[in-house]
């Protein structure tokens, strides 16, 4: 019998749920969501499984433990998951393997959410919203979008 394996995908609709279970202080539910993880479709979900690393709470031994076929895979392409993976590092994997370009933007937008909360973190509340314009060049071409975290009305 020669059947092929059905892979689920991550997309942005999922990600702040299974982010929340990864973040959980209930170990049942980090166990649960790497497992999932495990089985999604890697080429498919990779900025997803990179944000995961990323965003995520759980040990690097969880994941080897819960999610093998990931973190082998994350080691195939150079990510330890013992070790602390940058934003700038998932940018340039995320561009040489050409993810789409709605990965692209939820990434900048993650991105642009991490600088907003940095800044208020180190005492800046006075600011009330974040702006951010960012160009990529590609291979396709150049991408350009605007990425606004805080407070989204304006007043004058």
């Amino acid at each position: 019998m020669d059947s092929k394996e059905v892979q689920t995908t991550i997309d942005a609709n999922a990600y702040d749920n299974v982010l929340k279970m990864i973040n959980s202080v209930d170990t049942e539910n980090r166990v649960v969501a790497l497992t999932a993880l495990d089985n999604v479709d890697f080429n498919k979900s990779l900025s997803y499984l990179l944000l995961f690393k990323k965003q995520g709470n759980a040990s690097g031994a969880e994941w080897a433990e819960h999610a093998p076929k990931v973190t082998g895979m994350l080691k195939g392409i150079g990510i330890n998951t013992d070790s602390v993976l940058t934003f700038k590092q998932i940018l340039e994997i995320m561009v040489k393997r050409k993810v789409p370009v709605e990965d692209i933007q939820f990434y900048l937008n993650r991105f642009g959410d991490h600088l907003f909360n940095s800044i208020k973190n180190l005492g800046y509340n006075f600011i009330d919203t974040l702006e951010i314009k960012i160009k990529l060049k590609t291979e396709d071409g150049e991408q350009s979008t605007t990425i606004t975290e805080g407070d989204k009305t304006t007043s004058k």
